[in-house]
């Protein structure tokens, strides 16, 4: 599974990976957002879709200070931000909807496990989105979703999602999507990342079956080094499957 782009016309940046600010983390009070991943290069940027089963409305780009004045009361509202390195910007965009310091601070460490937190006034979900890269390579990036009333806000490290299908089937009106609200929205997102982990655990599958043939011949170099980033890719899976798992177990209880 690949990373597709956000269906608002905009490609990927170029990214500077293992570039952790962790050091900078270290002796912060609680509730201090201070970014933890990889640098990024790129200006976030936030795009707005609002809908109901008789209207819909779409904007590319919107300015941060502007969003809480933008949304539609009547209709279900999803802002995606694309971009968590950038704190001031997050932090702009969270006071709009007065999201607490601690939400902060997850939003932009995006070294954190899968969560899920209920705060007053809205729900808080941290999860990672899994896809596999053109080379094949198993990779992990943080998103961050929010549920606030009629509203999903959601926070992503890249440009580009796995959300792709939800945007064409709220543009065209293609099944319940725009009769139903903000919580099926998420749900629906949710259901994305989740079938992300699928379509890696298949394709890693394939990979494993591959090599399995290749070994009847005799085991290579090259081979056991593969098979070592497999193990290391299943370890990932593992380390990421798991908490979500027991992240929909919180949700069941306290929903």
């Amino acid at each position: 599974m690949m990373k597709t782009g956000s269906g608002l016309g905009r490609k990927r940046r170029k990214v500077r990976l293992f570039e952790a600010r962790r050091e900078k983390k270290i002796g912060q009070p609680p509730g201090t957002p201070v970014h933890v991943g990889a640098v990024r290069d790129f200006q976030p940027w936030a795009s707005f879709v609002h809908y109901s089963s008789t209207a819909y409305g779409e904007t590319a780009i919107i300015v941060p200070e502007q969003i809480r004045a933008s949304l539609k009361p009547d209709q279900v509202n999803w802002i995606n931000v694309e971009g968590v390195h950038d704190v001031p910007f997050i932090q702009v965009v969270s006071n709009q909807f007065d999201l607490h310091p601690l939400t902060q601070e997850d939003i932009v460490n995006t070294s954190h496990r899968p969560q899920f937190e209920s705060y007053a006034g809205y729900f808080f979900f941290a999860m990672k989105m899994l896809y596999t890269s053109p080379e094949g390579h198993l990779v992990q990036e943080h998103i961050s979703l929010v549920l606030q009333g009629n509203t999903v806000i959601t926070f992503q490290e890249t440009p580009g999602d796995v959300f792709g299908r939800i945007r064409d089937r709220i543009r065209s009106q293609t099944g319940k999507i725009r009769a139903r609200g903000a919580d099926y929205l998420l749900y629906l997102l949710l259901d994305s990342i989740v079938d992300g982990y699928y379509q890696v655990v298949d394709r890693l599958g394939e990979r494993i079956d591959t090599i399995e043939e290749e070994l009847r011949c005799g085991p290579s170099d090259p081979q056991l080094a593969r098979i070592f980033e497999m193990r290391r890719e299943i370890l990932l899976l593992r380390k990421n499957i798991i908490p979500v798992r027991d992240l929909l177990n919180k949700v069941q209880v306290e929903g």
